[in-house]
């Protein structure tokens, strides 16, 4: 089955937007991988490796293992960075696994939503607790 998660939010003057598509099965080992046609025209290829790492982060943060494929990103030139990409493709990850966060949890993804622009991807898997490479990424 395919779900996507989406950032669609506008605080102020500020928009922020992101939609990442997956599919993911349950299996006793992990990986992520990008379609060849998930790009986005806009993004090139870095909103693919920002999904990519998020789908890695957000298995890690739900504790599921599986295979998670990433159909397609989208994203606007001017409301869309790696970081919201990322953060998209977590919460796909959830919606495909039926992950529920708890209210804290939605609420730091809120706050990393509004900090995007100054948050690298690194800096994203650091505030959910995250260490290792982006292909295996570990919570504390």
């Amino acid at each position: 089955m395919e779900v996507e998660g989406r950032v669609a939010n506008q605080i102020g003057n500020r928009g922020f937007f992101a939609v990442v598509r997956v599919r993911f099965k349950s299996d006793s080992a992990s990986s992520v991988t990008v379609a060849s046609d998930a790009e986005d025209s806009y993004g090139g290829n870095e909103w693919p490796a920002a999904a990519r790492f998020g789908a890695a982060l957000g298995m890690a943060v739900a504790e599921v293992t599986g295979h998670c494929r990433v159909t397609g990103v989208r994203g606007m030139l001017v409301d869309t960075n790696s970081t919201l990409m990322a953060i998209a493709a977590m919460k796909a990850v959830w919606a495909a696994v039926e992950f529920q966060p708890t209210a804290e949890l939605v609420a730091k993804v809120e706050t990393c939503v509004y900090e995007s622009r100054r948050l690298s991807l690194e800096q994203l898997k650091a505030a959910f607790g995250g260490t290792g490479s982006e292909d295996a990424v570990n919570i504390r």
